[in-house]
């Protein structure tokens, strides 16, 4: 007698779930991007959309006290407010398109700056 539940050729099948996505030759995936392309492909509205769980909130486990405090602001975390438009730090893509420029250019020079060369 077989220790899987019966129902397939190797001890492995037994944490298999009749809907597990499987690869074409019927064993579970093993890197990461094939399993994903196929999650994509299986994919439909029904899995993502949105579900009302006001009504099972009830049957959460509490939050435990050490958790419950409120989530400290930036000024709590030490850091001061700023005005980027006063910095000329452009924001957004272009903004990073511009930051990633300046890199660029300094980057061959980094050892340089702190002493290495």
């Amino acid at each position: 007698m077989c220790g899987n539940g019966g129902s397939g050729n190797s001890a492995a099948s037994a944490d298999r779930r009749p809907n597990e996505l499987l690869t074409v030759s019927g064993n579970p995936y093993t890197v990461y991007t094939p399993y994903r392309n196929a999650w994509q492909k299986k994919l439909e509205p029904f899995f993502v959309r949105a579900y009302p769980v006001e009504r099972h909130a009830a049957s959460l486990a509490p939050v435990p006290e050490s958790l419950r405090s409120a989530v400290p602001t930036l000024e709590e975390l030490g850091f001061t407010t700023t005005n980027l438009h006063a910095l000329a730090v452009t924001t957004g893509s272009a903004g990073a398109r511009a930051l990633l420029a300046d890199f660029l250019e300094r980057i061959d020079a980094y050892d340089v700056a702190l002493g290495r060369k």
